[in-house]
């Protein structure tokens, strides 16, 4: 099977999910599973939204696109700007958020990465399912302080509420053409399913 026939590859942009195809074509070939079975489940996995929500979801909504993940940490991060460089864009905008008992240094390197897509907009999420003893200004703090120290400028950054603001913020915003990267790390299922009707209509 070729990786652009498998969904969860991104035409191979997403090489992470060509890692765990292969390790899963592994694990059903050591339990008898015939390459033709393991051919056509790769083939289908991934093109439906619901199949694994919060990880790698593409929506064309209203002529922009979004991608949706759950990126908690640097290397995640990576994996999911490989995709969306590959992606249809004229604006770029970015929601992200981090746990309060990540290291300082995680939240540092986070911005950083961030800060090199170069994105119009950025929505920094308080999290408060996730401030884990920390205020919940503290951890977007942080986060905006260093992206301010890389030097993006503060008119493009604004801290939300929450998950379901930064999605609300970040669909007025979009223009066809536009591309948006939601880290999406509470009520992933409810937002998927949200951001799938929304492309449906």
């Amino acid at each position: 099977l070729a990786v652009k026939d498998i969904p969860a590859c991104h035409g191979g942009s997403a090489r992470h999910n060509i890692g765990n195809a292969l390790a899963a074509a592994a694990a059903a070939l050591a339990m008898g599973v015939s390459a033709e079975h393991i051919a056509t489940a790769l083939s289908r996995f991934g093109a439906d939204p619901a199949d694994n929500p919060g990880r790698a979801n593409v929506f064309q909504i209203n002529g922009a696109t979004v991608l949706m993940d759950f990126g908690h940490n640097p290397e995640g991060l990576r994996a999911v700007f490989e995709i969306a460089r590959k992606l249809p864009r004229g604006r770029l905008l970015i929601s992200l958020g981090q746990a309060g008992d990540r290291p300082e240094e995680a939240s540092r390197e986070r911005s950083d990465r961030l800060n090199a897509e170069d994105p119009d907009r950025v929505l920094i999420k308080q999290m408060p399912k996730y401030a884990r003893g920390r205020d919940l200004d503290e951890v977007p703090k942080l986060l905006v302080d260093r992206l301010l120290e890389c030097g993006l400028p503060g008119d493009r950054i604004e801290v939300v509420a929450g998950e379901h603001e930064a999605v609300a913020d970040a669909l007025a915003w979009l223009q066809p053409g536009d591309l948006a990267v939601l880290f999406v790390h509470g009520y992933i299922e409810e937002i998927n399913a949200e951001l799938a009707e929304l492309a449906q209509s």
